[in-house]
């Protein structure tokens, strides 16, 4: 079955090694073993398939490192290794996925810091490294400042360094009218989200947060 493109085998009782011989499934686009008992090893031989696009290896117990052969991968869009028990350094091969749309890695053994390599992947990339034993800061071009929703408005942004809240407390409750419906804009996580307008032209949203204990808090961002 060399030809082969597309084999689904998830959510199964598989049990010992990823099977030597998929690596002569050289056409292979998809691959998805996800949810079954495979241990061991990923064979450094997936560095054969050069046209996959999908790779679904999680909820596994696949142990030891993730190998460096991953960088072959040149078509792949989405990549699952999540909730094995992977570990040592995610390698820096893994910039060379340059079609990659989303990749889970999360809740394996993994160390080490994140790899600048990161960086060189398409941006809006779904990433997960949840659950791991990563250290060090997130590299600083992995950082997607949240889009403003007034920006097409203009006006400074709202800057919280270096404030005193209680004055700009104040001054949103007197802005706003203490919460009045008529600055209401939609709902975030958590709770109602009001637009207010601070002198001199400073726009910001204030989410009126309600707690468990029935407290409000306000949240200013």
């Amino acid at each position: 079955m060399k030809s082969m493109l597309y084999l689904y085998l998830a959510g199964n009782q598989l049990s010992g090694i990823i099977p030597l011989e998929l690596q002569f499934y050289e056409f292979l686009e998809t691959l998805d073993l996800s949810g079954n008992r495979l241990n061991g090893s990923i064979p450094k031989s997936i560095g054969r398939w050069a046209h996959i696009h999908y790779l679904n290896l999680s909820n596994n117990q696949l142990s030891e490192k993730i190998p460096s052969e991953i960088g072959k991968l040149g078509q792949l869009t989405e990549l699952d290794l999540s909730q094995n028990l992977l570990t040592e350094e995610i390698p820096s091969e893994v910039q060379s996925l340059k079609n990659l749309q989303k990749l889970n890695l999360s809740q394996n053994r993994l160390s080490g810091s994140i790899p600048n390599a990161f960086t060189s992947l398409p941006s809006g990339i779904d990433i997960d490294l949840s659950k791991n034993e990563l250290t060090g800061p997130v590299p600083k071009q992995m950082i997607h400042s949240p889009q403003n929703p007034f920006d097409e408005e203009g006006g400074d942004h709202f800057s919280i360094t270096n404030f005193d809240g209680g004055v700009v407390y104040d001054d949103i409750l007197k802005a706003k009218n203490d919460f009045d419906e008529a600055y209401y804009i939609g709902t975030g996580g958590y709770g109602a989200v009001y637009k207010t307008e601070l002198q001199p032209n400073n726009v910001v949203a204030v989410k009126k947060l309600h707690s468990s204990s029935g407290n409000v808090d306000h949240n200013v961002s």
